[in-house]
């Protein structure tokens, strides 16, 4: 019964318990859930059964709420032992990362308290495909199912569906703590000891070069190009459609800021109090992105996000520059991931590693696009890191496209819009500021207001654009105000086409903004 279990376990490289099928002593049927930060957050709800916890993957957690059908796909069953299990799985093995107690305590079958007729009941209804139960937990109270989705292509998947009793819709406290240790994920991964030496698969820092904190570090870019590839020696993540951004820690001192070195410090303070949690001193690149109800990163809820806190933010780590008083710039990729990762592992809250895999783009491109994700970046594995350096050791290919543009204008308002029509936008080609076309959609009423705001504080005589168009209702400002846009195409003059405004972006300067070419 727990001979998938232990196949997938080294126990002598994991803190988890080895077990046995047993039945346990108590009078009544133990449950837990546990909250299991590995590659992806998600919970697993665990039901004493037969001598073992049958298991099920929660990806979004348990809920009270009848209306919320939660998907649970069924994983192989755990020693009764699990239940007490609360700590940190080491990097390389399986499930590596924070383990916390979420919830604990008794359960029977909706139709019995006897523990043996429960039991019974429970098995019974495993066959059968669908089971009732009532938890009795610190947290989750009252009847619950799970049901198998027979129809769905994932063999193991089921429904944890809430039943509509006293208990329905309760608020459950204390959700971000351990129902056993009153700990966080945080506070249960930094009282977890941090191994250094290479023997036990920990941070092995003895060969790397010695070196002073970089301050004020310019990112490494990537350049643009047409079609992805499947290649060995190359890994690719996802672009995050959001704000570059190197973090610096030192002790409890903590920078947060752009590829223009624009502090985000007040604009970010919940990603500052993540930083400050990491257990080393660091400097760290990666990007910083607000998701949708539905994960997906979303730039335009980035623009109001410090002051309506609507979606979700996030920092998506993908590269480790200096680590411990050792600059890495000049040690390959795979080795700086190799470094991140195990640290990253220790960390909780707003920071996640941006996954990766490897060599085969082609496969992940069309998956990332049929997400509706802005792209992927491709990158050599041994490749150094050049900061401030645009180079083909680092790829760009876009599933739309998207860009930066520079506002060097506005029309007249029609039809009843208030402020102004569409933005006249520019980007430069080497020293010279072209003109690339206009977008007229995309923008909410605060925006208009906003953006007429700004602009009114730039205007001009004349364009500072060459191949600006004649147009009677234009008015022209200085080249200091940038947007993020995405388009259909480039035509044929080299304009966009079908363009859709986005939102601002006050993370680079206007001369960082070019005319890209695809290879």
């Amino acid at each position: 019964m727990l001979d998938e279990y232990s196949k997938k376990r080294q126990f002598n490289k994991t803190p988890e318990p080895k077990g046995k099928p047993s039945i346990a002593t108590f009078n009544n049927l133990i449950f837990v859930v546990q909250k299991h930060q590995a590659s992806h957050l998600h919970y697993d709800l665990r039901l004493e059964a037969g001598g073992v916890l049958k298991s099920w993957a929660v990806p979004k957690g348990p809920t009270l709420n009848p209306d919320d059908k939660r998907l649970a796909m069924m994983v192989e069953d755990h020693p009764i032992e699990y239940a007490n299990f609360e700590g940190v799985i080491p990097e390389g093995n399986y499930g590596a990362g924070t383990v916390m107690i979420w919830d604990f305590g008794t359960y029977h079958s909706a139709n019995s308290l006897d523990r043996k007729e429960s039991e019974k009941n429970i098995l019974e209804g495993l066959k059968k495909d669908h089971i009732s139960f009532v938890l009795n937990g610190q947290k989750l109270k009252g009847e619950f199912a799970l049901v198998k989705l027979k129809k769905s292509r994932e063999k193991d998947a089921w429904l944890l569906i809430k039943a509509n009793d006293n208990f329905a819709k309760n608020k459950i406290l204390n959700a971000e703590k351990s129902a056993k240790t009153n700990k966080t994920m945080n506070e249960i991964g930094k009282n977890s000891s941090l191994f250094w030496s290479s023997r036990d698969g920990g941070i092995d820092l003895d060969n790397l070069p010695k070196g002073e904190m970089p301050e004020k570090v310019k990112p490494m870019l990537a350049t643009l190009v047409k079609k992805p590839f499947t290649t060995e020696g190359w890994i690719f993540e996802v672009k995050w459609d959001g704000y570059r951004a190197i973090a610096q820690k030192k002790d409890d001192s903590v920078i947060l800021y752009s590829r223009n070195n624009r502090s985000f410090n007040e604009r970010y303070p919940e990603i500052i109090a993540s930083i400050r949690n990491l257990p080393l001193n660091m400097v760290m690149d990666g990007e910083i992105v607000v998701l949708d109800e539905g994960g997906k990163p979303d730039f335009s809820l980035m623009q109001n996000f410090s002051t309506n806190k609507k979606g979700i933010l996030k920092f998506y780590l993908f590269d480790l520059l200096w680590l411990e008083g050792h600059i890495l710039f000049n040690i390959p990729l795979y080795r700086r991931r190799q470094l991140l990762q195990k640290i990253i592992s220790k960390s909780r809250g707003l920071i996640s590693l941006s996954e990766s895999i490897e060599k085969d783009g082609e496969y992940f491109f069309e998956a990332i696009k049929k997400e509706g994700l802005e792209g992927i970046i491709a990158k050599r594995k041994n490749s150094l890191y050049r900061p401030g350096l645009r180079s083909t050791d680092w790829l760009k290919i876009k599933t739309h496209l998207q860009k930066e543009a520079i506002i060097v204008g506005f029309t007249d308002p029609k039809a009843g819009r208030l402020y102004f029509g569409s933005l006249l936008l520019g980007a430069y080609e080497g020293e010279d500021l072209i003109y690339i076309g206009s977008v007229g959609i995309g923008f909410s009423d605060q925006a208009l207001h906003t953006l007429y705001e700004k602009m009114s504080q730039h205007v001009i005589a004349d364009s500072a654009v060459r191949g600006a168009p004649r147009l009677k209702s234009a008015h022209w400002v200085k080249p200091a105000i940038i947007c993020e846009i995405k388009f259909q195409e480039w035509t044929k003059d080299n304009l966009i086409r079908q363009g859709v405004f986005l939102g601002l972006r006050e993370d680079i300067e206007p001369k960082e903004v070019k005319i890209e070419r695809s290879r």
